[in-house]
């Protein structure tokens, strides 16, 4: 299985953008997600099911803090 870790410190910027893929339209238009020097594009709706599955990861991650804490 392929795998990508992106590490993000505290001293990147991230901004949305958009790209269009063709003057006239004829392809859609990619979102953008740049973080320092790196980027993430894509289709909205590709773009829109990573910011799911990382706000889900991140609720798995502070629910097991919060049990450790509790324990």
């Amino acid at each position: 299985m392929s795998w990508l870790r992106l590490t993000v410190g505290a001293r990147e910027q991230m901004e949305p953008a958009i790209v269009k893929a063709t003057p006239l339209g004829l392809l859609g238009t990619e979102a953008v997600v740049r973080i320092g020097a790196a980027e993430i594009n894509g289709s909205a709706k590709a773009l829109r099911s990573l910011a799911e599955v990382a706000s889900e990861a991140a609720d798995l991650a502070d629910a097991f803090d919060r049990e450790r804490e509790g324990a």
